[in-house]
């Protein structure tokens, strides 16, 4: 049986929520019947990937995201190499932007040159099939996220891939659900990444976006040309 590992720290409690779904979807009667789970969280290696995304974007960063040391990527890459040296083999990351192709794929391509032993789960690629799967007859899909993952298109990305026909409408909030939805996340008073434990009253209410939402037409992503890739808690 693997021994998994989670990347936490992106945000706070992303990899304490992963143990736990881990657990909770464990068949298991005795604790020694549980999955083994290692758990390495060192937010100070792995830098905003929404900041970086979004500096990216706008042209602040001269480097190429994929031999950038700034690249919150490589950060990532350093706590799976702590996780493999602790025996884990298969590594989850739970954060949506962190999967941004210009962060990811430094991390796929760092972790298959360096740790061929660890075999690296893809959060968008997994929720999105696991979505297609719910619904095979197609469906609206909504997103709520951080303006990083919202930028690279990333869900979008996968979304297309898996439905050649046509089946999935999919819904971005507009600017102002957006705008809702990042200080929820992000304002250090009241965000999520502040105030975890519980979550704020404030952060619950403010991402309310019903009547907000706008479709988002097929393939308008954000592409950063300068790197060729397109790029997304």
């Amino acid at each position: 049986m693997k021994t998994i590992g989670i990347v936490g720290g992106v945000g706070p409690y992303a990899g304490l929520d992963l143990a736990k779904k881990i657990f909770d979807n464990t068949e298991a009667r005795h604790d020694q019947e549980h999955l083994d789970v290692l758990l390495v969280n060192s937010p100070r290696l792995i830098d905003d990937r929404t900041a970086y995304i979004l500096a990216v974007r706008d042209g602040k960063v001269s480097a190429d995201p994929a031999t950038d040391p700034a690249n919150p990527g490589r950060g990532i890459v350093a706590c799976i190499r702590k996780l493999a040296a602790a025996g884990a083999e298969v590594v989850g990351v739970p954060c949506n932007t962190a999967h941004a192709p210009l962060i990811f794929d430094v991390v796929e391509r760092e972790v298959a040159a360096q740790l061929p032993g660890i075999r690296l789960l893809h959060l968008v690629r997994e929720t999105v099939v696991a979505v297609c799967a719910f619904l095979p007859q197609g469906g609206t899909i909504g997103l709520l996220a951080t303006p990083g993952t919202y930028a690279s298109g990333v869900y979008q990305t996968y979304v297309e891939e898996v439905d050649l026909c046509g089946h999935y409408c999919f819904f971005e909030p507009d600017e102002e659900g957006k705008s809702r939805i990042h200080d929820a996340i992000y304002d250090t008073s009241y965000g999520i990444k502040a105030t975890s434990a519980p979550v704020t009253f404030r952060a619950h209410r403010l991402p309310d976006c019903r009547g907000l939402a706008t479709p988002r037409a097929r393939s308008q992503r954000y592409h950063h040309g300068m790197h060729g890739n397109s790029s997304g808690t």
